[in-house]
């Protein structure tokens, strides 16, 4: 995964939400439902809590608030264990739902891995997504991807006539023919920006948000469209 080469992030808990989801009696719910049930929405990295103060918070130092009052640091009482509660590593980034002071498995808290392909949903129900990234994203997005091409058409509709350089590679983003060329789409909030890459065969989603006052990639998922 793209995303263990990026020091600010650790190995989530693998496949544990969808199965915690299961034995709590309840099925995915839309984007629209989660937003709607949940107090504080946010994209957020968890930083466990000092010895003296272990078990007692759950800490999250915010990247971008999609709804209720969040700051850049946002902390609740740590729920009492349950298997209907998300349980977070240190330093893992994730899609927080707090409903009630509580991190509910139904509510959305889901593994990133899951929730990623969403993410522009729920960019673009907080209400303030720009309907495509800025070039700058995109071309953090592209380097590295696109193999040796001197020239490439990128089936970009919302960027459309614009252009750059990534490395050796002339990009042109078109709006026409889009079938059998790389794609490219996104939104971008206030702070973080989502962007999706698509191949003939695969799709990959990015998470680009300032790390130390630096856009980089924070987190990649690559899926093969060929196999569910």
């Amino acid at each position: 995964m793209v995303a263990r080469r990026f020091g600010v992030l650790v190995v989530m808990v693998a496949l544990a939400a969808p199965r915690l989801a299961a034995a709590c009696g309840c099925v995915d719910w839309p984007p629209e439902r989660q937003m709607a049930e949940a107090d504080q929405v946010f994209v957020g990295r968890y930083v466990r809590p000092g010895p003296d103060e272990e078990g007692g918070k759950l800490r999250f130092d915010v990247l971008e608030s999609l709804k209720g009052e969040v700051g850049h640091r946002f902390e609740i009482p740590r729920p009492p264990e349950s298997d209907c509660e998300r349980n977070f590593e240190n330093k893992e980034l994730a899609i927080v739902f707090v409903a009630k002071g509580h991190v509910p498995v139904c509510g959305g808290n889901v593994d990133i891995d899951k929730a990623l392909p969403t993410l522009g949903d729920y960019l673009t129900l907080a209400g303030h997504a720009q309907p495509a990234p800025s070039l700058a994203v995109m071309k953090i997005a592209l380097a590295g991807r696109l193999g040796s091409a001197r020239k490439l058409k990128v089936y970009a509709p919302a960027l459309a006539g614009k252009s750059l350089s990534v490395g050796s590679t002339q990009v042109s983003f078109v709006d026409g023919n889009g079938e059998d060329l790389f794609a490219a789409s996104g939104v971008t909030s206030s702070v973080v920006s989502y962007v999706v890459l698509r191949s003939q065969h695969i799709a990959t989603h990015l998470l680009i948000a300032p790390v130390q006052g630096k856009l980089q990639v924070v987190y990649a998922l690559k899926r093969n469209l060929t196999t569910r």
